[in-house]
């Protein structure tokens, strides 16, 4: 993630819409059967700055967990991981 991004607001590497994230802490089941989160789907991000075209993601983009199968499993929550 974020590798040869040229913006740095605040230091850090903004993350992009397209960027691939771990999932974790979705104890979601279908019934009896686990159906953990396994992908986000953006709703929303940041269009001022776009990076090469891509909005960025802040602490109130809207995403939404989807199951292997792309069942919606909710929306996500972000963390910030230092």
């Amino acid at each position: 993630m974020g590798a040869g991004r040229p913006v740095q607001p605040g230091g850090g590497i903004p993350a992009v819409m397209t960027d691939v994230f771990v999932v974790s802490g979705c104890p979601c089941m279908l019934g009896a059967t686990p159906s953990p989160c396994a992908r986000v789907q953006w709703v929303s991000g940041n269009y001022d700055p776009l990076i090469n075209g891509v909005p960025t993601l802040t602490m109130t983009s809207v995403g939404l967990c989807l199951s292997a199968a792309g069942a919606p499993q909710g929306p996500v929550i972000m963390a910030r991981v230092c």
